[in-house]
């Protein structure tokens, strides 16, 4: 495989790995509350994305900018990647969150109220009759 496939795979697997992530730590039953989960879900997102950018996505960009012969890559992939995913890294996480906690508030609050109606007893009348 050459440098610019896997940059490109590295590309792809930043979002699924940090999103995906967030997304597992949130659907776990602990801790109890939910926005505790969220909040812990993305703090831990953050942190591996941090983590993803410095130790996965600078040497592969470094490595697919020196395989087409680009002039210093070292410059595209350094503290500035790091920083961008320091400062904002952890907003995707918390849309994604924030959606499925949405979510699962409204499915949550559907099916309380649909608790307590009474079944609709208007299709046994017309066929006792």
């Amino acid at each position: 495989m050459t440098a610019e496939t896997i940059f490109k795979i590295v590309q792809a697997g930043a979002g699924l790995f940090t999103y995906g992530l967030a997304v597992l730590l949130f659907h776990l039953s602990w801790p109890k509350r939910p926005l505790v989960r969220g909040l812990l879900a993305i703090a831990a997102a953050w942190v591996v994305g941090l983590a993803y950018t410095a130790l996965v996505y600078n040497p592969a960009g470094i490595a697919a900018g020196h395989e087409a012969g680009a002039h210093f890559p070292e410059n595209s992939y350094d503290n500035n990647t790091i920083a961008v995913a320091l400062v904002g890294g952890w907003i995707g996480p918390a849309i994604v969150i924030g959606l499925m906690g949405a979510f699962r508030a409204m499915r949550e609050d559907v099916g309380l109220r649909s608790k307590e109606r009474t079944p609709n007893k208007s299709l046994e009348r017309t066929r006792e009759e």
